[in-house]
C-alpha cells in the first residue's frame, strides 16, 4: 500500500503527462499521487498517458452506465419492498403531513424545520390529486401511498450519486461499486427513505452537494488558472436547498469550507500563484459557497411565507403584529389615548401567553386570595379599569390622562377586585425575589399593596422619573412597579391547576426587561369617543421571517399540541425514554441505538437503525485513516502526498457538527448523512488497500465487504420493514442494537406450534400491559397473553374514538396553545358579581361605620365619664379645702 516505488513511478507519469498536456496539477505538485486517489486515465507503469481507442471507451462507459443502472434498480426494490407496511401514519410523518394540509388550505404555521420539505411534498400531494380536505391528527391514518414511493425514489437516487461522486474524487470503478452496495444495504436508509421525513431530501441534497464539489475539485486540478464559476455556484445552490430542509444542512456547508480552506492554504504557499489569484478565489467561493446558499435559504422562507397568507391554527402563538398582519384575523381598533377611567386590556408584550387575568377563583395556597394570570382567549375577565392611587374615578371627573411615571390602581372589571401584590410567594415560582399577584379587596378598600407606577418601556432601555409622556394603546410598551419594588411579569410556567391551568402572573424584583414588558392592547373611555383610533401596523415579509427564526429556535417551549401524548408517569416508561431521547449523534452512529418508528403488541415493529456492520466497517475506516495521518510527516519525506481527506472529513464532520445542532430538532435520521459519506470513506479506503492488486482482486474485496453489509442488513431487516412478528426471545438474540424489547409478546401469536403449548387458561390468567398513545397521555393497556392480535384491533379502535372526539373539542387556535380555552363569565354573570361585592362593600363599609361611630360615642361617653369623674374630684378637693380653711 505504501510501496515508494509504486508511488514514485506514478508521480513520473503524472508529471509526464502533465508536462505534455501543458498545464498544472494543483493537487500533485512536488509530490506523488496518494493511495486514497487514483486516475485512470493515466498508466503508471508505461510512465505515459493511456492510448485508449473510442471504442475501447465507449465499452466502458457502457459498462459503468449498466453497473450504475443494475444497483439503482437493486436499491429500488429494497426501498420499495413493503412499501405500505405499515399502512398507517407514523409519528414521524405527522409533521410533513399537517403541513401538506396546512399548504393546501393556505394557513399560517410555524413549522419544527425549515420549508422545503414540506412545500416539495405537498406540491407532489397536489400533482398526486389531493385536495387536503383529510384531517390528519394522529399516527394512525391512511397516508398518500404515492408520496412514499416518492420518498422511496429520493432515497435510490443516492446509490446512483454516491457511485458518481466516488468517481469523480478519481476512485476505481471497485471502490465505486463498493460505496453504492454499501448504501444499498443502510438499513438506516432504507427504513427513512420508506416514509415521509425530511430527512431523505436533507440526504439527497447533502450527496448532490458533495457530487458537484467533487466534480469542481478535478475541473479545478486539470486546469489550476480557471474558476469553476457554474460548478461553485450549482453547490451554492444546492447547500441553501440543504438548508431550507433542515439546519443540518448547514453541515454540508461546513464540508465545502474545510475543503476549501485546506485547498486556499495550500496554493498560498506555492510562488506560481499571486495573492491577487487566491483573494479572487477566495472571494468566488465566498459568494458562491457561502453568500448564495443564504440568498436561497431567504429566498425559500419568502416564498414559504407567501403560500400560507391565511389566518392558520398557529395564531396564538405568535405575537399580535403578525396575528393580525394574516389574511381573515382583523383587528378592531382602539382609542389611542389613556384616562383614568378607561377600561384596558394589557397584554404580555414579553411571550405569547396572552392577557392579564382574572377569574372568581381563590388560590389553593398563599394568600387564598383571588387569581390572577395571563389567558390568551379573549374574555371579559381580561378588562382593567385604571384609577388614581388614592382616588377612585367616577363620571363626574374630568379626563386626565394617564402619564410616564403616575401611580396607578388597577380593577378588575368583572370582579372589582384590585391588582395587589404581597410577601406570599407565587403557587409556582418560589425564590425569594418573586411574590404573588393576586386580586384583592374591593370599591372601597384603600390598600397600599394595590398601587403600581406606570413606567415606559424605550428601545434603549433608558427611563427618567421625571418623564410624563403620555400613554398610548398598542405603540406604548410598558411596565408595572409595584410600590414593593418588584414588577408585574409573566414566564412560560402554567398555575397547578388540574383542571385547565393558566399562565403565571407574578411580581419579580430585578425583573427582565423583555419579560416584564405590557402593552395596553384594548382601551375604551367613555368620554373619548370620537378620538383617533389605532391598530396594528402590517408586519413586512422580512420581519415575518425573523419572528418565525424566534419561535423555531424555541420550538419545544413555544408550540404544544393538546393530541400529542405526553409520557405516563411510571418511572419505568421514563427511564427508558429518557435514555432515548438523551442519545447523541456518536451513540447513534457508532453505538447501539435506535429509534421506534411503530410498533404492534402482536410483535411487529419498525425501527431506525444503522446497519451494524457497516458502523464497524466505518470504525476501521476512520482508525486507518487516522493512522495514515499520523504518519503524513515520515510519508512526506519520502515523498509521499498526503490522502485526499473529503471523505474522511467529510463523515466525522457530519457526525461531530450534530452536537452544535438545537437537541429539540436532532433525532437519529440526522446522523443518516454521516452514513452516506461513510460508505464512501470504507470505498475510498479499500481502493487504498487493494491498489496495486489486480482487477479480479478488487472486484473480489468489493463483493466481501458488500457481502457484511449484507450479512448486517439481514439481522436488522425484521425491524426496517416490520415484516415479521417478533417475540421478546427473538428481539433479545438480536446483538449490537438496542430495541425495547418489552414491547415485544411473549409468545408469537402467528405460531401455531407455540400456540398449541399455551392453554387457553394460561392465555387468561397472565395479562401483559403496553402504553399506548392516547391525546394528551399515554394510557396502560392490558390485554391477555396469547390475544395480541385481538388486542391491536381495540388499540386501533379505542385510538381512532380518542383522537377523533378530542380533535373535535380542540380545532383551530385551541389546539396548539398551552393553555385551554375555558368559558368566559357574561354580562349577567359580572353585573350580578359586581353588585354583590358592591353590597358587600357597601355592608362592611356600613359595618365600618357603625363601628366608627360607636367607637366615637365610646369615646364621648368615656371622656363625658371622666370629664364627670375630674369635675367630682376637683369639687372635692375644693370641698376639703374649705373644710380644712
Amino acid at each position: 500500500m505504501f510501496s515508494l516505488r509504486y508511488r514514485r513511478t506514478s508521480y513520473a507519469a503524472h508529471q509526464q503527462t502533465t508536462t505534455s498536456s501543458g498545464g498544472n496539477d494543483i493537487g500533485t505538485d512536488n509530490n506523488s499521487k496518494s493511495p486514497f486517489y487514483c486516475d485512470e486515465d493515466y498508466d503508471a507503469k508505461s510512465k505515459k498517458l493511456s492510448n485508449v481507442r473510442p471504442h475501447y471507451v465507449m465499452k466502458a462507459l457502457g459498462s459503468e452506465l449498466t453497473a450504475v443502472t443494475a444497483l439503482t434498480l437493486v436499491a429500488l426494490v429494497f426501498r420499495l419492498w413493503s412499501i405500505n407496511v405499515p399502512r398507517t401514519v407514523v409519528s414521524a410523518e405527522l409533521e410533513i403531513c399537517n403541513q401538506i394540509n396546512w399548504y393546501m388550505a393556505e394557513k399560517f404555521f410555524i413549522g419544527a424545520y425549515p420549508p422545503l420539505a414540506g412545500m416539495f411534498y405537498a406540491t407532489l400531494a397536489r400533482y398526486f390529486g389531493y385536495s387536503g380536505g383529510e384531517p390528519i391528527y394522529y399516527a394512525g391514518q391512511f397516508p398518500l401511498s404515492e408520496l412514499r414511493v416518492t420518498s422511496a425514489a429520493i432515497g435510490t437516487l443516492l446509490v446512483p450519486i454516491v457511485y458518481l461522486t466516488v468517481r469523480k474524487l478519481g476512485h476505481q470503478q471497485p471502490a465505486a461499486t463498493t460505496a453504492a452496495g454499501l448504501l444499498i444495504f443502510e438499513n438506516g436508509l432504507i427504513t427513512q427513505s420508506r416514509f415521509l421525513m425530511p430527512e431523505g431530501l436533507l440526504c439527497l441534497l447533502c450527496s448532490l452537494t458533495a457530487l458537484t464539489w467533487a466534480i469542481q475539485l478535478r475541473k479545478q486540478e486539470r486546469e489550476p488558472f480557471m474558476i469553476p464559476y457554474n460548478l461553485q455556484a450549482i453547490t451554492g445552490v444546492l447547500m441553501g436547498c440543504a438548508l431550507s430542509i433542515k439546519w443540518q444542512g448547514v453541515i454540508s456547508l461546513v464540508v465545502t469550507w474545510t475543503s476549501t480552506l485546506t485547498y486556499l492554504w495550500k496554493i498560498l504557499g506555492e510562488k506560481k500563484f499571486g495573492f491577487n489569484y487566491v483573494a479572487k478565489q477566495f472571494i468566488a467561493r465566498f459568494i458562491t459557497t457561502a453568500v448564495l446558499p443564504l440568498c436561497i435559504y431567504l429566498m425559500l422562507f419568502h416564498i414559504h411565507i407567501g403560500m400560507i397568507p391565511m389566518a392558520g391554527d398557529h395564531d396564538l402563538v405568535v405575537s399580535p403584529r403578525l396575528r393580525f398582519s394574516l389574511e381573515g384575523n382583523e383587528f378592531p381598533k382602539t382609542q389611542q389615548d389613556i384616562a383614568y377611567g378607561s377600561s384596558v386590556v394589557l397584554r404580555h408584550w414579553g411571550s405569547n401567553g396572552g392577557y392579564l387575568h382574572s377569574h372568581f377563583k381563590r388560590y389553593e395556597g398563599g394568600s387564598t386570595q383571588q387569581q390572577v394570570s395571563v389567558y390568551p382567549f379573549e374574555d371579559m375577565n381580561n378588562i382593567w379599569v385604571i384609577h388614581k392611587a388614592d382616588n377612585r374615578w367616577n363620571a363626574s371627573q374630568p379626563v386626565e390622562y394617564v402619564r410616564n411615571n403616575d401611580r396607578i390602581m388597577l380593577e378588575h372589571y368583572s370582579t372589582v377586585r384590585k391588582l395587589h401584590s404581597h410577601d406570599h410567594r407565587p403557587p409556582v415560582s418560589n425564590k425569594k425575589e418573586q411574590s404573588e399577584v393576586s386580586a384583592y379587596g374591593d370599591p372601597l378598600v384603600r390598600d397600599p399593596h394595590d398601587y403600581w407606577w406606570i413606567q415606559v418601556l424605550y428601545d434603549d432601555g433608558q427611563s427618567d422619573g421625571d418623564d410624563k409622556t403620555p400613554i398610548k394603546a398598542v405603540n406604548t410598551r410598558i411596565r408595572l412597579l409595584h410600590s414593593r419594588i418588584c414588577h408585574l411579569l409573566s414566564h412560560n410556567v402554567r398555575l397547578p391547576d388540574a383542571d385547565k391551568p393558566q399562565q403565571e402572573a407574578i411580581c419579580m424584583q430585578g425583573a427582565k426587561k423583555e419579560l416584564s414588558a405590557w402593552v395596553i392592547e384594548q382601551a375604551y373611555h367613555e368620554n373619548l369617543e370620537g378620538e383617533e383610533l389605532v391598530g396594528y401596523e402590517k408586519m413586512t415579509r422580512m420581519e415575518i421571517i425573523k419572528e418565525v427564526h424566534r419561535h423555531m429556535l424555541s420550538y419545544r417551549s413555544v408550540m404544544h399540541d393538546h393530541l400529542a401524548p405526553t409520557p405516563p408517569a411510571d418511572p419505568t416508561f421514563q427511564i427508558q425514554l429518557l435514555k432515548r431521547e438523551q442519545a447523541k449523534p456518536m451513540d447513534w452512529f457508532f453505538g447501539t441505538k435506535a429509534y421506534r418508528l411503530w410498533d404492534q403488541v402482536a410483535g411487529r415493529s419498525v425501527y431506525l437503525a444503522m446497519n451494524p456492520s457497516a458502523k464497524v466497517m466505518t470504525f476501521i475506516a476512520l482508525a486507518t485513516c487516522g493512522m495514515y495521518m499520523a504518519l503524513s510527516t515520515i510519508l512526506q519525506k519520502r515523498q509521499i502526498k498526503l490522502p485526499r481527506a473529503f471523505e474522511w472529513a467529510a463523515s466525522l464532520i457530519h457526525a461531530l457538527a450534530l452536537y452544535m445542532m438545537p437537541a429539540f430538532n436532532l433525532k437519529l435520521a440526522d446522523s443518516l448523512p454521516s452514513a452516506y459519506f461513510s460508505a464512501g470513506l470504507i470505498a475510498v479506503v479499500l481502493d487504498a488497500v487493494t491498489l496495486r492488486m489486480s482487477r479480479k482482486t478488487q472486484y473480489y474485496a468489493c463483493l466481501t465487504v458488500v457481502l457484511l453489509a449484507c450479512y448486517g442488513f439481514i439481522q436488522l431487516y425484521p425491524v426496517s420493514y416490520g415484516s415479521r412478528f417478533w417475540t421478546q426471545s427473538d428481539c433479545r438474540r438480536l446483538n449490537g442494537i438496542d430495541l425495547e424489547c418489552n414491547r415485544y409478546p411473549e409468545t408469537n401469536p402467528h405460531a401455531q406450534q407455540q400456540q398449541q403449548r399455551v392453554t387457553e387458561d394460561e392465555k387468561r390468567d397472565k395479562i401483559s400491559i403496553v402504553y399506548v398513545d392516547m391525546p394528551g397521555k399515554a394510557e396502560p393497556f392490558r390485554y391477555h397473553i396469547g390475544h395480541e392480535i385481538q388486542a391491536d384491533e381495540h388499540i386501533a379502535a379505542m385510538q381512532g374514538a380518542s383522537f377523533s372526539k378530542a380533535y373535535r373539542e380542540a380545532t383551530g387556535t385551541a389546539r396548539y396553545h398551552r393553555v385551554e380555552s375555558t368559558p368566559g363569565p357574561s354580562e349577567t354573570e359580572v353585573a350580578m358579581w359586581q353588585k354583590e361585592i358592591f353590597a358587600h362593600a357597601r355592608e362592611r363599609a356600613e359595618q365600618e361605620a357603625i363601628k366608627v361611630v360607636e367607637e366615637a360615642n365610646k369615646k364621648l361617653e368615656e371622656e363625658a365619664a371622666q370629664k364627670e369623674h375630674e369635675e367630682q374630684g376637683q369639687q372635692q378637693e375644693a370641698e376639703q379645702q374649705k373644710a380644712d380653711d
